[in-house]
């Protein structure tokens, strides 16, 4: 999950590996999004949101829960 008040309706994101290849993509349903994470084994990466005009990019770094 990740929080992010969108300011228009086609808010889209990106989870990205590090170097940039894109492994999950979709619609910012905020002000909470859901994003299934199975299958992601990188632990380093890149949360990028595209919202009209405006672009965030957040470095996120995932653990396992134990």
């Amino acid at each position: 999950m990740f929080d992010y008040e969108p300011g228009t309706e086609d808010a889209l994101f990106d989870l990205c590996t590090s170097d940039g290849h894109i492994l999950r993509t979709g619609e910012v349903k905020g002000p909470v999004t859901e994003v299934r994470l199975a299958g992601v084994k990188d632990h380093e990466l890149v949360l990028m949101v595209l919202d009209g005009d405006r672009s965030v990019v957040h470095p996120i770094h995932l653990r396992k829960a134990v």
